[in-house]
């Protein structure tokens, strides 16, 4: 894996991590949720970014490339949302920041299972312990 696909990797594996602390935190102006909400926001635009450059290293347009650009504009609404909070603001910050950690889990778990097929080939769906939505197996 070349030095930006470990970036991204490592990248991803943090702004998954961190959406997942962000989604229990304790939500008021002065809490820890803010402040991991606005470190996810700018990871996640870090982790899109370099998805996108790991891309372009490839011949034909991917599924991750066509989710990439939803993904980010999903988390670019919640955040601004919470910057500004217009009238009924949290009901949208919040589905918009749940799509936008939704498409970093589906991305991840997605390629977590491709990584296992590789190395364990006789793996196969309905045979053993898989779990693709974790990504884990």
């Amino acid at each position: 894996m070349s030095p930006l696909g470990w970036f991204h990797t490592l990248a991803g594996l943090l702004l998954l991590t961190l959406g997942l602390l962000t989604l229990p935190a304790r939500k008021s102006r002065f809490s820890a949720h803010p402040r991991f909400g606005e470190r996810y926001f700018w990871l996640l635009l870090l982790t899109t970014s370099s998805g996108l450059l790991v891309g372009l290293n490839h011949p034909r347009l991917s599924f991750f490339e066509l989710v990439t650009p939803p993904t980010l504009l999903a988390g670019l609404v919640g955040y601004v949302l919470a910057k500004r909070r217009p009238r009924g603001w949290l009901h949208w910050h919040i589905i918009a920041q749940s799509s936008s950690y939704i498409g970093v889990v589906t991305a991840f778990g997605s390629r977590s299972s491709r990584a296992c097929f590789r190395l364990i080939p006789s793996l196969r769906w309905g045979t053993g312990f898989f779990q693709p939505s974790l990504g884990v197996c």
